[in-house]
């Protein structure tokens, strides 16, 4: 996976897949993640999609993720979607920047300064 630079669409859905994403990292012109209903722990690296410009869809739901979402997401104008529901983020893992520049967002209320319960 470390050389796949230009890698657009990565689609892991359902494959019982466990490990940490690191190897993401290297793949800056990602613009569709979809990798629901995994075992994926960890962080997310921080880098993540920061080489496209093109619309970027992320389904990571259903996994075990900790820690934050990437600082990135903040200043994304291009993330459409992010479903990130059913992981083990931290508590207000995503910031209000995300809320405002996403068009569709999924979490867990306890990880997202989004909701108003």
């Amino acid at each position: 996976f470390a050389n796949l630079e230009s890698l657009k669409y990565l689609v892991l859905e359902s494959n019982r897949f466990n490990g940490t994403v690191d190897v993401l990292e290297s793949m800056k012109n990602l613009t569709i993640l979809l990798t629901r209903s995994n075992s994926f722990s960890g962080a997310l690296p921080d880098g993540l999609f920061s080489g496209t410009s093109d619309n970027v869809v992320v389904d990571i739901g259903d996994n075990k993720f900790t820690g934050e979402l990437p600082t990135s997401f903040a200043n994304m104008s291009n993330l459409v979607s992010l479903i990130g529901a059913k992981n083990s983020f931290v508590d207000s893992a995503t910031i209000e920047d995300v809320c405002d520049n996403t068009t569709l967002l999924v979490m867990d209320c306890d990880a997202c300064e989004c909701c108003e319960v």
